[in-house]
């Protein structure tokens, strides 16, 4: 949800709509991807993941966050530079959150 919120409101080309229940229904079906989809998709394209070093790993969720914009009006990207910069974004909180956990557990 945080990622999403500060994509929303830095990032020209990334429209997201300001309503609470709307955000919260991208958050949570974006998060049954991540947990459902990345995985196999992280296990289909291991090779190229090692070849680049791991950062395969950002086309991966950016093309879920793309299957994202595809199901839902309220959410849209108008140029594939806001598609990356969001990517990059919620990778950056995911990884903070990780560490975060990390350390409380």
């Amino acid at each position: 949800y945080l990622g999403l919120w500060l994509s929303s409101k830095y990032i020209n080309g990334f429209i997201l709509s300001n309503n609470f229940k709307e955000m919260l229904i991208v958050s949570t079906f974006l998060a049954i991807l991540f947990f459902i989809l990345k995985p196999l998709l992280k296990i289909i394209s291991a090779p190229i993941i090692l070849i680049t070093l791991g950062l395969f790993i950002l086309i991966i969720n950016g093309f879920l966050l793309w299957i994202t914009d595809y199901f839902f009006e309220f959410m849209r990207f108008e140029t594939y530079i806001a598609l990356g910069l969001t990517t990059i974004i919620i990778s950056l909180t995911n990884v903070l959150f990780g560490i975060i956990y990390r350390i409380i557990k």
